[in-house]
């Protein structure tokens, strides 16, 4: 399945929003989970950064396919 650029900018622009979102909850001093709770509340941080990562290597893999010469139109000189 080929995405047009407006569904591949759509998807890139979702899944930045997953890592930033991600990156956020680490940082946040709200948890779930209370840190305060050994191992326990390191689980859900780890899980966040674990989904911030997948959705990281998810947009660079999703890189736009080069144009084809013939798709360009002609030059006029």
């Amino acid at each position: 399945m080929r995405l047009t650029n407006e569904a591949m900018n759509a998807r890139k622009m979702k899944l930045g929003m997953i890592a930033v979102a991600a990156a956020l909850y680490v940082l946040s001093p709200l948890d779930a989970i209370p840190d305060v709770i050994v191992l326990i509340g390191w689980v859900d941080d780890i899980g966040a950064m674990l989904i911030g990562a997948a959705s990281l290597l998810k947009m660079w893999r999703a890189a736009p396919e080069p144009v084809p010469a013939l798709a360009r139109p002609p030059r006029i000189d």
